[in-house]
């Protein structure tokens, strides 16, 4: 039974990693999280949401992607955030999952079941670009439930969702703009435990952009999960290529350096960081 240890979002360790070992702006309140109650909350963690708190049902994680699209579409340069946009300053929209209701399904729709989309062109601000930890682009993501206190890993089964990513088309929307640069996004599917963190029946569309991450979680039953890059320079948003990064070079006792991307010192394993029309 293969389980990971968390005490807090995987990213938040992530994003503590890239300050340890290289040079990147890595201040730590990058979170943006949304929960099934109350509005959405800012800072270093999601650990403020309880699992009594969190999502527990599909209209409830139906509105937390609907605060996500807003989230990023806002273009208002913000005075208290050093005059960057909100989602420049919370890349990381973190939508909480609760244990409470140990299978979430998609909320019938007057044409079937709700479908989760996002459009680089139309939901993406043309003012928003990282601020803190650039070359991790944008993330969406999914935080499985696990015990507070003991760290045990909380079942729970996301299934028969339908997830639409996409590039979208150029010059319309929120993020229209000849020849702008569009940050990168990514999908995180943030498990606990693969026996107890599950994805059934899953659709997942995301072609040209936000490429999903699975982190000890299981996929069952979904053979319709496609990802593949866009023609453009689109962020790779893979977890896996950054953790061998970070440590085959703390190994090596060398630093790693975020300027935009994953520096040449991860030998040729380069995240850009965003998207060019």
């Amino acid at each position: 039974m293969l389980r990971r240890v968390r005490t807090a979002s995987s990213l938040l360790f992530l994003v503590g990693a890239v300050g340890c070992f290289g040079e990147a702006n890595a201040q730590g309140d990058v979170f943006a999280c949304c929960g099934g109650n109350g509005p959405v909350t800012y800072g270093r963690s999601c650990d403020n949401i309880s699992d009594d708190d969190a999502v527990q049902s599909g209209a409830q994680l139906v509105a937390c992607w609907k605060h996500a699209l807003a989230h990023f579409r806002n273009n208002t340069l913000d005075p208290d955030l050093h005059g960057v946009t909100i989602a420049s300053q919370y890349q990381f929209f973190t939508i909480v999952l609760s244990s409470k209701n140990p299978v979430i399904t998609p909320p019938p729709t007057a044409n079937g079941t709700a479908v989760l989309q996002f459009s680089a062109e139309h939901d993406v601000g043309s003012r928003v670009m990282p601020d803190q930890n650039p070359g991790l682009g944008l993330r969406i993501l999914f935080a499985f439930p696990q015990d507070a206190e003991t760290g045990k890993c909380l079942p729970l089964d996301l299934a028969h969702w339908t997830i639409g990513v996409s590039l979208g088309a150029a010059g319309t929307g929120a993020g229209a703009g000849k020849n702008r640069n569009i940050p990168g996004m990514g999908l995180f599917f943030d498990g606990c435990g693969r026996d107890e963190s599950v994805l059934t029946n899953l659709t997942l569309s995301a072609l040209g952009y936000g490429q999903p991450s699975f982190w000890f979680v299981t996929l069952r039953d979904s053979p319709s999960v496609a990802a593949a890059e866009a023609s453009q320079h689109v962020d790779m948003t893979g977890f896996v290529l950054l953790f061998i990064c970070l440590f085959r070079r703390a190994r090596q006792g060398k630093k790693v350096c975020v300027l935009g991307g994953l520096s040449s010192a991860c030998d040729g394993l380069c995240v850009p960081a965003s998207v060019r029309f």
